[in-house]
């Protein structure tokens, strides 16, 4: 639906474990990075940045219920320097820690 970020769209979802950063992804898609970010502010409401994040944190949701991995690793798997940071995000993004979600997602 967004031809013009599907480029980086597809990176992302393939490649967000890996050190990203903006100028990466404007570089790929052939952007300078200001215009990167108003394209993604008109298109999602967010930076190219909060976009990572977020796919990250989605990648962090389904290992948390689909496997018994330690946070730690979930963290360092789906890109996040660190769990401390992870459960930073997780939380004010998601509004529970990474142990509560998987505790309340898991039977």
């Amino acid at each position: 639906p967004f031809p013009e970020l599907s480029r980086v769209i597809d990176y992302v979802e393939r490649n967000h474990a890996s050190r990203i950063t903006v100028a990466d992804l404007a570089e790929r898609a052939g952007y300078t990075v200001r215009t990167l970010e108003r394209l993604f502010q008109k298109r999602f409401n967010m930076s190219p940045f909060a976009y990572l994040k977020r796919v990250r944190l989605n990648g962090a949701c389904r290992l948390l219920t689909q496997t018994n991995l330690p946070i730690a690793q979930i963290a360092t798997d789906t890109g996040f320097c660190d769990q401390s940071y992870m459960t930073k995000e997780f939380a004010r993004l998601m509004r529970i820690t990474p142990q509560a979600y998987r505790d309340s997602h898991t039977a």
